[in-house]
């Protein structure tokens, strides 16, 4: 049996690519296009190697899924910050909200900038330089005024 991996990837193009590629590797490739179907498919099939997921729907709480050969599932709430040893036929879903993203960062709401920061995903600097957003080093809450006048300014 050749080594069988999951792909989930709401653009098409994307996800024939990345198909195409594994499958000239020698993989069996299971192709979902959106969430639901990608967590359908990791329920009902084998797959020989971690889950490759490459999820851009921005409705989804980000978190990882583990699927242990056994039957157990755990969930961790990050979705891209962790690291643990797969056994055979362990499997891994990550779910991620976004991609690149679009528009004027300045303008995301400053509460989804303090989420990514709780989430590890962006510093408390990077979460001023490129979103305007200052929060409190010590409570992390959104220093309301501190980020108006910045992004005024800026």
């Amino acid at each position: 049996m050749s080594t069988r991996v999951l792909i989930v990837e709401d653009h098409k193009d994307s996800l024939e690519v990345l198909s195409l590629q594994l499958k000239s590797m020698g993989y069996e490739v299971i192709a979902a296009f959106t969430a639901e179907e990608g967590i359908e498919k990791a329920e009902t099939h084998i797959v020989t190697l971690p889950v490759a997921v490459y999820m851009q729907c921005p409705a989804l709480r980000r978190m990882t899924i583990r699927f242990y050969a056994d039957g157990r599932i755990e969930e961790f709430p990050n979705g891209k910050l962790h690291s643990f040893p797969l056994e055979p036929r362990d499997t891994i879903i990550l779910r991620s909200g976004g991609g690149g993203g679009y528009g004027d960062p300045r303008q995301r709401p400053p509460e989804l900038v303090r989420e990514d920061v709780l989430e590890g995903y962006v510093s408390l600097g990077r979460a001023a330089e490129e979103y305007g957003v200052v929060l409190d080093p010590e409570t992390l809450a959104v220093d309301r005024e501190a980020t108006r006048a910045l992004r005024e300014e800026g």
